[in-house]
């Protein structure tokens, strides 16, 4: 199987779940750890206790009941990584180099939306939201939302950088009910200060990432002018068929956007 590097392989690289009391203890760690420059690392991944039981042959170093933290770390920066561990709480219970981990599954099995895909081996009514938290404010308002919606809510974050500021974005994992379930979750986070954004549509604008205006329907007309890329993926734009050999026309629709009665709400969970 062909292999794409993401990242330079100058140095070894080191697979690492550390052990830590709480949702909210993992996201101060994680982001401690996002922002120690010094520190060479591709992966940052605070996990909730009741996600880990999904976890398979990484389970034995998912302490029952903890918070964990999935990382890659550079060989020479491993030392730094149990120092920082050490001096937030957290317990180091898993060293292994990349790929060599329990049952040789890679780490990046774990992760990002590969965590989704481990719940719904197990149980196919689970499923995720898709959400950024503000970057001025990280941990307070990810211990707000812990605080509010935790008990229905469990939480999986990625410590990423937007503009060099660290925060977190993340897939927080609940068992399907409704649609309704989703829109009261998704209210809740954003009233708590989250960007919420909607993986299951195929409009582009109601994926919640994106605005569309004339500006975007005159850059579209510039670049695709046939239409041949992803037709149908604009709510509101009209694709006429060219006649005599011309392109076709694009229009942006004033008014709603969104299909249907009601705004766009995440739907049913299915293969994302």
């Amino acid at each position: 199987m062909a292999e794409t590097l993401v990242a330079p392989r100058a140095k070894a690289w080191v697979e690492c779940v550390l052990a830590v009391a709480t949702v909210a203890n993992s996201a101060r760690f994680g982001l401690a750890f996002a922002s120690a420059d010094g520190m060479v690392k591709k992966l940052v991944s605070p996990i909730a206790a009741p996600l880990t039981r999904f976890f398979g042959p990484l389970r034995p170093a998912c302490p029952e009941g903890a918070a964990v933290v999935l990382a890659m770390v550079a060989e020479p920066s491993l030392a730094a990584l149990r120092d920082l561990a050490a001096e937030m709480g957290g317990t180091v219970t898993l060293e292994a180099a990349e790929g060599e981990g329990p049952d040789q599954v890679p780490l990046s099995a774990y992760p990002w939306g590969h965590t989704h895909f481990q719940e719904i081996k197990a149980d196919r009514r689970h499923t995720c939201l898709i959400c950024i938290f503000p970057p001025r404010d990280t941990l307070e308002t990810i211990a707000r939302v812990e605080a509010e919606l935790g008990r229905e809510l469990w939480m999986h974050l990625e410590c990423v950088r937007f503009a060099e500021r660290p925060t977190a974005q993340g897939g927080p994992v609940l068992r399907y009910e409704g649609r309704e379930q989703l829109a009261r979750q998704t209210e809740g986070l954003e009233r708590l200060g989250c960007k919420v954004a909607n993986g299951r549509t195929h409009l582009l604008q109601n994926g919640g990432m994106k605005r569309i205006d004339e500006a975007q329907i005159a850059f579209r007309r510039e670049t695709d002018p046939f239409s041949l890329l992803n037709p149908g993926k604009i709510a509101g734009v009209d694709e006429v068929a060219w006649a005599d050999g011309g392109p076709p026309t694009f229009r942006l629709r004033a008014g709603r956007t969104e299909p249907g009665p009601a705004p766009a709400r995440p739907g049913d969970p299915g293969r994302l």
